[in-house]
């Protein structure tokens, strides 16, 4: 390899062909390169395939805990102003992914995936491990969310009794009840087939992303508007949970926050275990992520399944032990 080869020649195209040689008709995760002739892949559209996944990614347990905190801390005009900030970037990103997206097919990884393939592997290499440790980071910060708002809702108060709160509560068990969350979005990750046909012909005229992301920027800003205009500023401070105290339906919003969180912990979980694959099977860090690239026999990258549950109940530990359950059981 000289100095002017190109970087996208360079190790990472050897990896995206199929072993035996054969051309590759489909994507399925694990390496396995095949799909039947007598039955069509299901594929999905812009609502489904883009819109609904996008969506859950980006509201997830914010909406319900935070908004309101970010609304009484800084106010209504700095919260607006820091979401045309984000969402200034959030757009320019997409349209970014979107343009690299419809030049060809995609294996598993993600955005790493296509930025190795659009800069090579320098960039690819350090910009993918920044993507697994982000979603590392964010499953746990999602499980601590899911598990502030069990202990808030079922959590025995201190000096009180209600029959509606039979959770014991503490240290060792509010870290018991995030163990068992992140080991149950664990098992489900390791279940799960990741067979699927990615429609980006169909979607490239559609911008179900583009959508997505209008969406929640209405949304974020309605909540905002609507949450200065309706409670004390001393209540948003201070009660993360004031969504569910001033619905005309609380349960839906216990609901809600349930399965945002849920969802979004299981989706990092698994979009870090696909990102450390991918890592594996371009051999960029040599021998050191060789056993990352273990298969189940249905294709499912059950090591780095394992490896990336294991960082993140560690960074879940990490987090937790700064966090203070106390005063989410104040009556």
């Amino acid at each position: 390899m000289s100095e002017k080869t190109p970087l996208l020649h360079y190790r990472l195209t050897t990896s995206s062909e199929p072993p035996d040689g054969s051309k590759r008709t489909g994507v399925k995760g694990g390496g396995h390169y095949r799909r039947s002739k007598d039955k069509a892949a299901q594929k999905l559209g812009a609502l489904f395939g883009v819109v609904i996944p996008t969506l859950l990614s980006m509201f997830s347990v914010v909406v319900f805990l935070r908004v309101g905190f970010v609304v009484g801390q800084a106010g209504l005009y700095h919260s607006i102003a820091m979401l045309l900030v984000a969402y200034f970037i959030i757009t320019m990103t997409v349209l970014s992914v979107c343009a690299i997206s419809t030049n060809g097919a995609l294996d598993a990884g993600g955005a790493y995936y296509m930025i190795s393939r659009a800069l090579g592997p320098e960039f690819g290499g350090s910009i993918g491990i920044m993507f697994f440790l982000a979603n590392v980071c964010g499953s746990a910060l999602y499980i601590l969310g899911l598990v502030e708002a069990i202990v808030s809702t079922f959590g025995v108060p201190q000096g009180e009794v209600h029959w509606d709160r039979v959770l014991p509560s503490g240290y060792w068990w509010a870290l018991l009840y995030g163990t068992a969350l992140l080991f149950l979005c664990f098992i489900v990750c390791l279940v799960r087939d990741f067979s699927i046909s990615l429609p980006f012909l169909k979607n490239i005229f559609s911008q179900g992303t583009l959508a997505a992301v209008l969406i929640t920027f209405i949304t974020y800003s309605v909540l905002s508007l609507f949450a200065a205009w309706s409670c004390d500023r001393y209540l948003l401070q201070r009660d993360y949970s004031f969504l569910g105290d001033i619905n005309i339906l609380p349960p839906m919003v216990t609901v809600g926050i349930y399965a945002s969180s849920l969802s979004a912990a299981m989706s990092n979980l698994i979009g870090a275990s696909r990102v450390l694959y991918a890592l594996s099977k371009d051999d960029l860090f040599g021998g050191v992520l060789a056993l990352a690239r273990k298969t189940s026999q249905s294709g499912n990258p059950w090591v780095s399944v394992l490896a990336s549950w294991l960082l993140v109940q560690v960074r879940y530990h990490n987090v937790y032990t700064q966090f203070d359950f106390s005063s989410l059981l104040e009556v």
